[in-house]
Parts: structure tokens; C-alpha cells; sequence
């Protein structure tokens, strides 16, 4: 596995999929959420409304193909409260999205930093994350 740290606008990432963290005390009208809601044309809001998605811990959507946006899917991981996102529950996070992904054929995945830790601490995490989530026994 290859590993890259960058830093870029989300909707400019270009990868098979990239995994983004939401909180269930996201706006889902303004901020970075609030993009990603008006970019899917309000999807954000109609999955919420409908009970599908409400970004707690464990749940993960996956927008196949979303128009005008470089990635092949959009991956929303439920990743609880804003104010709990450390680094053992960016860890986890990642560990139980990629566990559930392990079936998709992707080869370039990418991780949005929504975190207010220190970005190598967090990417050390997201990374020990994705490692755990792929491992095989």
C-alpha cells in the first residue's frame, strides 16, 4: 500500500473514492456539509429527511458517480460528534469504512480530513485505520 499526504479542496480530489467523514451534528445547510449537500442537488437533506442517513457512528452512504465531481464515489462515513473525532475514533472510523468497503475493486482511495488535530497526527490514524480495515487473517 501507498500512502500520500495532501492537501486539496474535497471536490477537486481525484481517486475511486473518497471517504468522508460527517458528523451528526453537522449543518446540513452550511459549512463544508452544506457543499457537499448542494453539490448533490440536496441529497444530503432528502437521506436524512427519509431516516437513511444520519451519519452516526458505523453508517456509510455511497454516492456512485456524483455529477461534476471527480471521484468515482463519494463514501459518507458516520463518524458520531464533531467533538469526539480524536484519534482513536478517527482510527476507528476508518478501520470499520474500510472493513465494510474491503469488497470493492478500488485501487486509489482517498481520506478528507475533517478532524482539528494536528494533520500528521490525524493521517498517522487515518492510515493505522485503513491498515487495520484491510487486513486479512
Amino acid at each position: 500500500m501507498n500512502f500520500r499526504l495532501i492537501q486539496s479542496e474535497w471536490h477537486s480530489i481525484e481517486c475511486d473514492a473518497l471517504l468522508m467523514p460527517i458528523f451528526n451534528n453537522d449543518d446540513l445547510r452550511s459549512g463544508l456539509v452544506g457543499q457537499i449537500n448542494q453539490r448533490l442537488d440536496g441529497l444530503l437533506e432528502e437521506m436524512n429527511r427519509n431516516g437513511e442517513w444520519k451519519a452516526e457512528l458505523d453508517e456509510i452512504a455511497t454516492i456512485h458517480r456524483p455529477a461534476g465531481l471527480p471521484m468515482g464515489r463519494l463514501i459518507l462515513v458516520g463518524a458520531g460528534r464533531s467533538e469526539d473525532y480524536n484519534s482513536d475514533r478517527i482510527r476507528e472510523v476508518m478501520t470499520r469504512a474500510v472493513n465494510k468497503l474491503k469488497t470493492y475493486k478500488l485501487r486509489r482511495v482517498a481520506v478528507f480530513r475533517r478532524s482539528s488535530i494536528e494533520a500528521t497526527a490525524a493521517a498517522q490514524a487515518a492510515v493505522e485505520g485503513v491498515v487495520l480495515g484491510s487486513f486479512e487473517p
